[in-house]
């Protein structure tokens, strides 16, 4: 008998476990120590997504930018109403995304996409952390500093990745699409994706949660505060520091709501 490729995890109380590629533990990023990470802020993100209220499909539908091995979209899995388009421009730890999809049979609610998201269609470089338990550490930058800086210390390699902005690449895939909401995490990144998400976000006015880390903005040369900045000026006018860490001074993801 072979062996089993896959563990069970409990997430949700009162639903089904799980189930996770073996591969995660090698890859950690969205499961650490055969635990799904930051449990409590995807319970948040879905109470903050039950309030956008469903399209006229009874759906509730979002993008997970940044998605790693698979953490938010895969919580379709206790909850067939929500449909999911997931990014993950690592293809080491997007193919580990698509066998979780596959393992949870979630092909008719979630699609991957292995690309990265940017303000513009291009082309850019991607530094991946050699040390695959740091693989939730790899960016666009060009000065990767978490990487360089890491006590590990392990270096990365450079890979050339396809950049799509969400306005563009949505048109093609889905263009009359609700989206009730926006997970960002891209290592400092997330400014970018935003800019290419303009239309999107003024056309839904959606939910949006976004890293919020001056470790990461700086690796891109920009204070985290230009986040808030930005959104406002689309027409956000409510923000919330959550995450794990009370200091506002410190890390953390935003919440923004129109």
């Amino acid at each position: 008998m072979s062996e089993q490729n896959w563990f069970s995890i409990p997430v949700i109380h009162g639903r089904k476990n799980l189930k996770v590629s073996n591969d995660v533990k090698k890859w950690w990023g969205s499961f650490r120590d055969s635990n799904i990470y930051e449990p409590q802020l995807i319970e948040l993100f879905l109470n903050k997504l039950w309030e956008q209220g469903p399209d006229e499909n009874g759906n509730y539908f979002f993008l997970d930018v940044g998605a790693n091995t698979g953490s938010f979209c895969l919580m379709a899995a206790f909850f067939p109403q929500i449909k999911c388009l997931a990014y993950e421009p690592n293809k080491e730890t997007y193919d580990v995304l698509e066998k979780n999809i596959f393992l949870n049979e979630l092909q008719s609610q979630v699609s991957a996409y292995n690309i990265a998201l940017w303000s513009e269609d291009t082309k850019k470089k991607l530094c991946v952390p050699q040390d695959k338990t740091d693989s939730g550490l790899a960016t666009l930058s060009k000065d990767p500093q978490r990487i360089n800086t890491n006590e590990k210390n392990t270096g990365y390699n450079v890979i050339e990745t396809e950049c799509r902005s969400l306005d563009s690449h949505l048109a093609e895939v889905t263009a009359n699409q609700k989206v009730s909401a926006l997970k960002i995490d891209t290592e400092g990144a997330d400014l970018y994706v935003l800019k290419g998400a303009k239309e999107l976000i003024l056309r839904d006015k959606q939910l949006i949660l976004t890293e919020f880390d001056n470790k990461n903005t700086t690796q891109f040369g920009y204070d985290r505060q230009e986040i808030i900045d930005f959104l406002a000026s689309l027409g956000y006018r409510n923000f919330s520091k959550v995450g794990t860490n009370p200091d506002p001074n410190e890390w953390g993801d935003l919440i923004a709501e129109w």
